[in-house]
């Protein structure tokens, strides 16, 4: 039995004899000389790493170039993918660049499965994963090297299951490899954030890099061409910054533009997500009769909730939400009274708490009201009841 001290110099042996290995593939495989970034994501032994961050920094092929590593290795599977098969075909995408290094090398195209056979047996295999269901195309694959390019296209689901793809026979010393490239920005910026950037995990690693980084791109010709984006846009590619909403990165956030007082809603949705161990979202979407528009009335998380949490938290959106959606009756301000944070309406039928025209006190929900309300204002307003007695819930100046 050896000892931790042996299995881990055992280990460091045997990557030292598989990264040497690598650097006598053949060179013509590999057609292109790394940059120094490119070279330190090749080198790197852990299962999980992401290239990349800001565009033009050679993502696809550091990527091609990380799955022909071991292909002078009999046996050895790598599968690519992309989000599409639209993306995948693209001129100039990672297939389109395989078959620019790889043809006339002894490599054999099978444009069918969309591999490539290497002399050795070796394979490199290019998919797609569109759909929850197409990770079941590779059920039964048996990967020793899994790449995702644009990975912050894809939904978390899809990466960790296909991880389990990963595995080799025993005796066979190829490394175990899932890596990736990608920009920020997407569907998946957050999860690939979290895992990559944000992780202490020693097994997980983000190489980043940007223009300067690829010498074999004409880095003034590219910038003129992110000259023509947007700000955010530009920054976040030229820079890859990974930050949402800070300083317009990303997305720009703008009150101006993103915010909008919501008419009166006839109808409203809860959506709920659970989480166990994130925080468990809310988002209450409102809208009306006759109009196109759906409003997001409010959005927003908890930490720590059980599912009975939630659920309580549900019913008091729900019992908001009704309340919101109660006529509004009109009423005329008689009184303020600031000490008591009290106001006297005279008012017509109030349903929402089944009275009937009178004059009487009501507390407000918001004490702030106290203030911007006075004798004679003619409101619009709605009513419940708080500890047995009657509270202005909402209200609106009438026109």
């Amino acid at each position: 039995m050896l000892s931790a001290a042996e299995l881990t110099l055992v280990a460091e042996v045997d990557a030292r004899i598989l990264r040497d290995a690598a650097k006598r593939t053949p060179k013509s495989f590999i057609p292109q000389e790394p940059t120094p970034k490119q070279a330190e994501f090749l080198a790197l032994g852990c299962l999980e790493a992401l290239y990349g961050g800001a565009a033009g920094g050679g993502k696809s092929s550091a990527l091609l170039m990380a799955a022909l590593q071991y292909v002078h290795v009999p046996g050895y599977a790598a599968l690519i993918l992309r989000r599409t098969y639209a993306d995948l075909s693209l001129p100039g995408a990672i297939m389109d660049r395989a078959h620019d290094w790889l043809q006339g090398t002894g490599a054999r195209w099978n444009d069918r499965d969309k591999r490539w056979t290497f002399p050795s047996g070796a394979s490199l295999q290019f998919g797609y994963c569109e759909t929850a269901k197409d990770v079941y195309r590779y059920q039964g694959a048996e990967l020793q090297f899994l790449g995702w390019d644009e990975l912050t296209q894809f939904p978390e689901q899809p990466y960790r299951y296909l991880l389990s793809r990963l595995r080799r026979t025993e005796g066979v010393r190829t490394p175990l490899r899932a890596r990736a490239a990608s920009n920020p920005g997407g569907l998946g910026h957050e999860w690939v954030k979290r895992r990559f950037l944000e992780s202490t995990d020693v097994d997980r690693r983000f190489v980043a890099a940007s223009l300067v980084d690829n010498p074999h791109l004409d880095q003034g010709e590219y910038r003129r061409a992110l000259a023509l984006l947007d700000a955010t846009t530009r920054r976040q590619l030229e820079h890859g910054i990974w930050d949402r909403d800070s300083g317009g990165l990303v997305y720009s956030f703008d009150e101006g533009r993103n915010l909008a007082k919501a008419p009166e809603l006839t109808t409203y949705l809860l959506g709920i997500d659970y989480g166990f161990t994130d925080a468990t979202a809310f988002t209450v979407l409102g809208w009306r009769d006759g109009d196109p528009t759906v409003y997001v009335v409010e959005s927003y998380k908890r930490r720590g909730l059980t599912p009975s949490d939630a659920a309580e938290q549900a019913i008091l959106e729900t019992a908001e939400r009704l309340l919101q959606a109660a006529p509004l009756s009109d009423g005329l301000v008689k009184k303020v009274d600031k000490a008591a944070n009290e106001v006297v309406i005279q008012h017509g039928q109030l349903d929402s708490i089944g009275m009937p025209p009178m004059t009487m006190s009501f507390g407000v929900a918001d004490k702030s009201w106290i203030n911007k309300l006075k004798a004679g204002d003619k409101i619009k307003f709605a009513a419940e009841m708080k500890g047995g007695s009657p509270i202005v819930s909402r209200y609106e100046m009438a026109k």
